[in-house]
Parts: C-alpha cells; structure tokens; sequence
C-alpha cells in the first residue's frame, strides 16, 4: 500500500512539475512573441523626435546608413562651446560641398566618389581635402589626358562617425546614383571598430521604413529561439544578477544596444571584411587608410596593430592602399618639426586627433598625386590588392 501511494505522489508530482514547465514554457514563448510584435512600435515612439526647438537638425534619418546630413545645412558652429569651430553647409543632396551639381553625371564629366567618416566630411576644417584633390585634378594635363579631357568632379558622402558597415551602406544607396566613374573609400584603422550607429531621428511619415529599419538594426541581433530563461530573467531573476537579453522595456533595451564598438575583434574584422567586398562588388573601388597623429607617431592604440592586414585577409581582392608613406614623406619636406611633438603642426590643437587645414590640403594634394601617377584611371579599384 505504502508503494502505491508513493508511486501515486510521484506520479502527482511529476504532473504538476509538467504542468508548471509547461506554464512557464507558454510564458517564454508568450513573452517573446509580445515583445517581437511590440517591441518596434514602442521603439518608435522612443525615437521619434520632439517639436522642434527652432535649430536644425545636422542629422537626418536613414533607414540604409542610419543616418547622414541633412540638406542645405549652414552650421555656424558645429560645438557653440567652441568659438574657433568652423562654418560649414551641406547642399541640397545632403553633402558637405561648397556646390550644387545634379544626381545624373552630364556628358564631359568625370565622377569621383569618396566615401568616408568625419575625416572626410571635415567639418572641423575650412578647408575639404575632397575640394583640393578635385582642384589639383582639374589642374593637372596629364590627368585631364588620362580621363579624356574631361572635368573631374568629386563628390564628398563623408559623415562623421560612419564605420565601415555604413560606408558600404552610402556606397550601395547613396553614391552609386551619381554614376561614379571611380569610388574612394578614406578610412581609418580605428573605423572598422565601429558597428552601425544611429543619430537621426526616423519621422511619422516614413513609418514604413522605419518600422522595417528598427526591426533589422534593434531586433536582427536577438536570438529569439535561444534556449535561455528570458520571462525569468527580465522579472525576477534581474535580483538574481542574470543577463537579460530582451529587458520588458523599450527604453532599458535601448540602453543595452548598440555599442560604441563591436563586442569582439573578430567580430569587427568579418562584419569589415564583409562591408568591404559589398563595396568592391557595387563598382570600382579602391581603400586609402588615412593615418591618424598616433600611427604617424608610430604608436597606435593596440587595437589598431594589425587590424587592416587581417580585415584584408578576409575579402581577398581588394585594393588597399596605406597613405602613411607618401603623406609621412609630404610632412618631413614641409615643416620645421616641433621638439617632442613631430607632426603636431599639422593637426587640430582642440582635436589633436583630426588634421588642421594644412594638413588637410597636405593630405588631398598627395591623394591626388597618387590617382595621377596611375598608368590607367579606368583600371583603378580593378588592381589586386596591396598594404604597403
């Protein structure tokens, strides 16, 4: 008799162990299901932006970059902290250019598209290295031979903060509808560090997009089938000290994501390499990595050492080119070199790590002597390539 009842209460207990697995099974798989349907709604009302306070927005959404200028910008001031910050403007296509000129390229033209962060943009400068690679091209015969007789034009897309996964991005739905006849994308080793990020603010009226944007930025990265306690996590277990992935509120999963960097150098190094070979694969391409102050100085943050060689080896192909010789050798011929500070001359003494306008003009006019000393424009970003 004993054993019957005893079987019995197991009996009972492993049901009600079921049951109540199962119970809480249905609450992980409700959870999830609320907050996949939710989740981008209330996202979005996170973003929205407020009325506005009377000053333009310097950004704007995009639901491809994340975000980019905004036309017609006349910033008086980027930092008002600042008095010595520069005047800048944007064109009606967004881009940080002292010209108008139309999306489709007109006969006689020749289009070069350069792609690139805030060392591109310039908007700490008065001076673009873009404007002085395109005036030293227009000046130059033999260039103007090499491409035809034909006027060249450059067209700036550099946005400040842009990695490698969003320089791809304005490459693929941005610069390829001006017709480009060559593509420079100017980076910096500590660039490719840096996943999407989001400063424009999307509008009501582009809620389709937006909601489709929200869901492939915020939501792509989460495993929604992972075998983990989720429901348990965000309400409880917090107290417990475990790691929620998918907090309840929109706002607290907001705070989680996205980071500065991406989690793990390798995880940099494939999502760069990837970006990179999507460029190479939307037209002719070629890579300059701009040097910063430290790795002229030849002490580059560790995270840098060797970064563009094992990016390089994972999108074979591509046409790297490291301006660090060539503007090295451009600097040593044109300064008088400060004791202990080498280089310092030429960049920014509020923002040691951006160039002044010297060395911005410095920098362009070495750009274009190396587009010029190129035996065939029509084969550059065709090359194999190389990291000097």
């Amino acid at each position: 008799m004993r054993r019957v009842c005893w079987l019995t209460r197991c009996r009972h207990d492993a049901v009600l162990a079921l049951a109540l697995l199962g119970a809480y099974v249905a609450l992980e798989v409700g959870y999830r299901a609320v907050q996949y349907a939710t989740l981008p709604d209330r996202i979005l009302g996170l973003l929205t932006p407020q009325p506005s306070t009377g000053r333009k927005a310097i950004y704007v959404f995009d639901a491809n970059t994340g975000y980019r200028y905004a036309p017609n910008l006349d910033v008086t001031q980027l930092r008002p902290a600042n008095p010595k910050a520069p005047r800048w403007r944007t064109n009606s296509h967004g881009h940080v250019s002292r010209s108008e000129y139309p999306k489709s390229k007109p006969p006689g033209e020749y289009r070069i598209a350069v792609v690139g962060d805030s060392y591109t943009a310039n908007i700490n400068n008065k001076v673009r290295w873009t404007e002085v690679l395109e005036d030293r091209l227009n000046q130059s015969p033999e260039w103007r031979e090499h491409v035809g007789q034909k006027s060249t034009r450059v067209i700036n897309f550099g946005v400040d903060g842009m990695g490698m996964a969003q320089l791809s991005a304005m490459v693929r739905y941005h610069a390829l509808a001006f017709e480009p006849d060559l593509i420079i994308i100017n980076f910096t080793a500590e660039g490719l560090l840096w996943p999407v990020q989001h400063r424009g603010l999307p509008t009501p009226s582009a809620a389709i997009d937006v909601r489709a944007y929200i869901r492939s930025t915020f939501l792509s990265g989460i495993d929604w089938f992972r075998f983990y306690p989720e429901f348990l996590a965000t309400t409880a277990g917090r107290f417990w000290g475990m790691q929620c992935s998918l907090p309840l509120g929109a706002k607290e999963f907001l705070s989680i994501r996205p980071a500065m960097t991406y989690s793990t150098r390798e995880q940099a190094v494939a999502a760069s390499g990837q970006a990179m070979a999507d460029i190479v694969a939307n037209g002719r391409a070629i890579f300059l990595h701009m040097p910063t102050y430290w790795e002229l100085m030849n002490r580059p943050l560790t995270q840098w050492i060797g970064l563009i060689e094992e990016v390089q080896r994972t999108a074979p192909g591509l046409q790297i080119v490291s301006m660090q010789p060539q503007l090295e050798a451009a600097l040593d011929a044109q300064t008088q070199r400060t004791l202990g500070k080498p280089f310092a001359d030429y960049f920014l003494a509020w923002m040691p790590d951006h160039y002044n306008d010297a060395g911005i003009t410095i920098y362009g006019e070495e750009v274009a002597r190396y587009l010029m000393r190129q035996p065939d424009v029509a084969t550059l970003g065709e090359a194999a390539a190389r990291v000097p």
